[in-house]
């Protein structure tokens, strides 16, 4: 996520909270979450994001990046199979 941020170094990320993650099964595991960073002229602004990891079919301990979208708010319109 922080690779796709213009000012990467001001990056800040919620602490995680029980409730935002998902098991939808089918060794998925969906994330609601945000970021605050700065922007263009020092615009500090919260980005909403939904991240999916994929667990690994060699380690059960081991999760991988799978898909992330980018939401207005928490609304998960459109984002079925996610």
């Amino acid at each position: 996520m922080k690779e796709r941020l213009l000012a990467p170094s001001t990056a800040e990320f919620p602490r995680y909270e029980q409730g935002l993650a998902e098991y939808p099964g089918q060794g998925r595991l969906r994330v609601r979450s945000y970021v605050d960073a700065e922007k263009a002229y020092r615009a500090r602004l919260r980005h909403h994001y939904i991240r999916v990891l994929q667990k690994s079919k060699e380690d059960a301990y081991t999760w991988g990046p799978k898909a992330i979208k980018y939401v207005d708010g928490w609304g998960l319109q459109g984002s079925q199979g996610w």
